[in-house]
């Protein structure tokens, strides 16, 4: 009886280690979302329906380049369907960014250190309703005229007694000055100081344009800028922090005012993902087949040309949203960050077209770092180590079971003889 009691005894510690690496399966199963090095908080909904959840530059960047790693997530850990949509209009988020277009300066002209006159050529194809002025930094303040003509010949007034100056106190060397006029397509321009004194110094002038970027797209943060002018080639590599997916550049040219060159915009590691394009007045946006990428190589060839000058250059990512039945009260989760995910199987993805109005948008918050999806050395020893012990114990309590066997065979054996 005793033996029995005993045989009964290990045969429940064998049952409860057996059951131990299930359980600690199911707990893993439970937990999957902490495999995802990041997460952004979804905002909170009044009412069940469909919602749009636009990923943002900064999601992509920690994403995969194909995004298959991207997840919603409820308050209890499990996964909710969505749908991935790619180029739906997103209201409200069109944007316009300035570029600043820099004319040449033909005349800075100094007589008897009294005054001066500095004048430019108009290489804008529009209207010009304002001018900025890089100045050298000055403590005092002078008043100006601006004057434009189309011949260098004959010159007309456009603005008197403009105020020049103090500059900054900062750390720079020099200060920007905006002077509002009229709209004005003079081929030239021309400041000239008012009345005695040293004057103050035009470091360079220009004006400003505005394009329109699409309420479908968002404005990738702006890449470290290279540039190499060698032979009748222009070499440009656009670097950023984080790998993003760039669908467009903008390249505004501020100068010549007459160009056609030929291009080519790639990856810079990989040369295969690229575009070839014509660089002319016409036309400053150019689509790029989607690549994710930290640096983009463009190749400007210029024949016998000088080299354009390009001040700035911006770059977007196309509206890639997420489409998703949400409940009201929950706190969903975005999750991303996981190399080894591959891109979910949802029902959801054969009932998308049946959604007949544009559903409302979601932003997620601000997206933080939860772990990475390797776990640290230490945590990989330590799991190492419960394995080891985990068997261990279960290789003991067989060999126990395998040797309670036999002497009981041997007893049953024994007591017939």
């Amino acid at each position: 009886m005793k033996k029995k009691g005993l045989l009964k005894g290990l045969l429940l510690m064998a049952t409860v280690w057996f059951v131990l690496p299930g359980r600690g399966q199911a707990q893993d199963a439970i937990a999957r979302q902490d495999s995802f090095a990041y997460k952004a908080p979804l905002y909170t909904i009044e009412r069940a329906g469909w919602y749009k959840i636009p990923l943002t530059p900064a999601i992509v960047a920690k994403s995969k380049e194909n995004l298959s790693d991207i997840r919603i997530a409820d308050p209890y850990g499990k996964l909710v369907p969505y749908v991935l949509q790619a180029a739906l209009p997103l209201q409200g988020m069109s944007a316009s960014v300035d570029f600043f277009i820099e004319f040449p300066i033909l005349l800075s002209q100094k007589e008897a250190d009294t005054y001066t006159n500095v004048v430019v050529r108009n290489i804008s194809t529009r209207p010009v309703n304002s001018l900025q002025l890089y100045i050298r930094n000055t403590g005092v303040r002078r008043l100006f005229t601006l004057s434009g003509s189309d011949d260098r010949d004959h010159w007309y007034i456009i603005k008197e007694h403009i105020a020049l100056g103090p500059g900054s106190a900062d750390s720079t060397t020099y200060y920007i000055q905006r002077i509002d006029l009229p709209a004005s397509n003079y081929k030239y321009f021309k400041v000239s100081q008012e009345g005695k004194g040293l004057p103050i110094q035009i470091v360079k002038m220009g004006t400003t344009t505005q394009h329109i970027v699409s309420g479908e797209s968002y404005i990738t943060p702006a890449p470290a800028i290279f540039r190499k002018d060698s032979g009748d080639h222009t070499y440009i590599t656009l670097t950023y922090k984080e790998p993003y997916i760039v669908d467009e550049l903008i390249l505004p040219v501020s100068s010549p005012a007459l160009y056609r060159r030929k291009a080519k915009i790639y990856d810079k590691e990989r040369s295969f993902y690229g575009v070839n394009v014509i660089i002319d007045p016409a036309n400053d946006h150019y689509l790029l087949p989607p690549f994710k990428t930290r640096e983009i190589m463009i190749e400007i060839n210029n024949g016998d040309n000088p080299p354009l000058v390009i001040d700035k250059i911006v770059s977007t990512q196309g509206g890639r949203y997420l489409l998703s039945y949400l409940q009201p009260g929950q706190g969903y989760q975005l999750l991303a960050g996981n190399d080894k995910a591959a891109a979910p199987q949802y029902d959801l993805q054969s009932f998308a077209d049946t959604i007949d109005r544009e559903p409302p948008s979601i932003l997620p918050g601000t997206l933080t770092a939860v772990g990475r999806p390797s776990p640290s050395p230490a945590k990989d020893s330590s799991r190492d180590y419960k394995g080891v012990y985990l068997w261990t114990a279960i290789v003991v309590v067989l060999i126990l079971l395998i040797w309670l066997c036999l002497n009981m065979l041997r007893s049953i054996r024994g007591s017939r003889e």
